[in-house]
């Protein structure tokens, strides 16, 4: 009984180790011992039977990159942009009751141009940044 629970234990270490590591792929070998104990290691054991095992990472694919300050921005001046493009009421502030105070149209035609100057600003395309490099050749 004790055997079982000093078996499961290093078990249960040995995968949270494993799965802790952030490695493509690596590589650990199994064995039992004469006594029936499984064991693992990342190293080949000396004049011991042992099976490789290939274990792959728990994501193939990367991450993506994070997102520069300049995305950031695109995405948000696309977001308002978007919003002030539906047609719906656009809350602006609340009064002192706390209820939400609509913007008026003035201020959504005001805040709607704003919004295409920043995406204009923010949301340069790839084809432009390449030409302005050219530009400076």
């Amino acid at each position: 009984m004790r055997r079982q629970i000093v078996v499961r234990v290093v078990w249960v270490a040995l995968l949270s180790t494993v799965f802790a590591v952030k490695a493509t792929e690596q590589r650990v070998y199994q064995w039992t011992d004469s006594k029936g104990v499984v064991h693992y290691s990342q190293f080949e054991p000396e004049r011991i039977p042992s099976q490789a095992r290939d274990l792959h990472s728990l994501t193939d694919a990367a991450p993506p990159p994070p997102k520069t300050p300049e995305q950031t921005a695109c995405d948000v001046a696309t977001a308002n942009q978007a919003m002030l493009a539906a047609g719906k009421e656009v809350p602006l502030t609340k009064d002192a009751d706390g209820k939400m105070i609509p913007m008026s149209e003035d201020q959504i035609k005001a805040a709607k141009e704003l919004a295409e100057k920043q995406v204009q600003g923010f949301c340069k395309s790839k084809d432009a940044d390449k030409d302005q490099d050219h530009d400076h050749d």
